[in-house]
């Protein structure tokens, strides 16, 4: 199934343009929090415990390494020494830009990356036509791994051979497809269902972690998983449900739903693409059916809502995926109108987009989906 089909099919029709993404954040939260990006929810930590280096951060705190003092979450990342000095989970990062799923409906689909400046630096075409690539991350060995037609999870290397990993078009115990993936820092990837959860390895090998019900009508209703991201430092994962639900799933913990939502009361929100921002919070690009917005929403675990942080009137472009700069805390999106195909730059706290790249809008049946920020 085309993604933007199905998007438009539940969400809205997309038209075309040429325009740029106009935030409106009058009606969000104001940035209030102390992490390192600057870009805050009003969550009150109340997590004690001893800073042994005193640097002014216990490891409740995020502190990977307290016989440290120049190791804590609110250092840069010196380059070529290393040491997690941020600890974000990435050693020796230094954010450089984005690749994304350039899917095609006639032909061999590409992935496509753009560098920190808005140049495209490299094009991988596909060997397999039939491979249509839509969430996207990276393969902790090399090369990408990729949701195709929601239906398989496979490995894409340099030259953009296609190894299956997992194909679930014919599974019994997956009937819905395969919508979001992300990776687990301990090596695996985890595959979304609507109503379960996959870890997938490069041997081929599918475990289900986690399942819950989407019976509406039924009394354990949880949520509709849609994507999921990770937190690198922690290993937990946030599982975005379609319908604006929210849960968390850990290896020791197992599955806990933060936000599940109310089919008698529902509010309107669709929550569709996250990611997990480097020193806390989960974000998640959100639709308002009612008002007709689309946005950047952080998920505040103290009251368990979504609280916009960049909000569009939906007119021209439709935002598909997410991705953080962990650098820098600015938000990537995908988007697409008609014929034109870009990747906005949204600042961390909200209030400035811009285009870091767009096509020139002469070629067809073709869209930007999937996302991930390279270091």
């Amino acid at each position: 199934m085309n993604p933007f089909v199905f998007l438009a099919l539940i969400l809205m029709a997309c038209g075309g343009g040429t325009s740029e993404p106009k935030p409106d954040d009058t009606g969000a939260e104001a940035d209030t929090d102390t992490d390192t990006d600057a870009d805050t929810d009003t969550d009150t930590d109340t997590d004690v415990g001893t800073d042994n280096d005193g640097d002014g951060f216990t490891v409740e705190d995020g502190d990977c390494d307290d016989d440290n003092i120049y190791v804590n979450p609110a250092r840069d990342e010196e380059p070529d020494n290393d040491i997690d000095d941020d600890c974000d989970g990435r050693v020796d990062e230094d954010w450089n830009g984005v690749t994304v799923t350039y899917f095609n409906d006639d032909g061999a689909a590409d992935l496509w990356t753009i560098d920190s400046l808005g140049n495209l630096t490299d094009e991988i075409t596909l060997t397999d036509t039939e491979t249509q690539p839509l969430w996207l991350v990276h393969d902790q060995n090399g090369g990408y791994v990729a949701n195709t037609g929601y239906s398989a999870v496979v490995h894409i290397d340099d030259a953009g051979t296609v190894t299956t990993w997992a194909d679930y078009s014919k599974s019994k115990d997956v009937k819905y497809g395969i919508y979001g993936i992300c990776a687990h820092p301990n090596g695996y990837v985890i595959a979304m269902a609507i109503d379960s959860m996959w870890r997938v390895a490069s041997d081929g090998t599918s475990e289900l972690l986690a399942s819950w019900s989407v019976d509406t009508k039924a009394k354990d209703f949880a949520l509709y998983g849609y994507s999921c991201a990770a937190d690198l430092m922690t290993g937990e994962i946030g599982i975005f449900g379609y319908y604006g639900g929210f849960a968390v799933w850990t290896e020791d913990e197992g599955f806990d739903v933060l936000k599940s939502p109310d089919p008698k009361n529902w509010d309107g929100i669709y929550a569709y693409s996250g990611a997990y921002k480097d020193g806390g919070g989960w974000f998640s690009l959100t639709y308002n059916s009612m008002s007709y917005s689309a946005a950047i929403s952080r998920f505040n675990e103290g009251d368990r809502v979504w609280v916009e942080k960049a909000v569009w009137d939906v007119d021209y472009w439709f935002p598909n995926t997410l991705t953080v700069d962990g650098d820098e805390g600015d938000y990537y999106v995908t988007a697409n109108a008609g014929w034109y195909y870009t990747v906005w730059r949204v600042l961390q706290g909200g209030d400035y987009a811009t285009d870091l790249f767009i096509t020139d809008g002469t070629v067809g049946n073709r869209g930007f989906y999937g996302i991930v920020s390279n270091y």
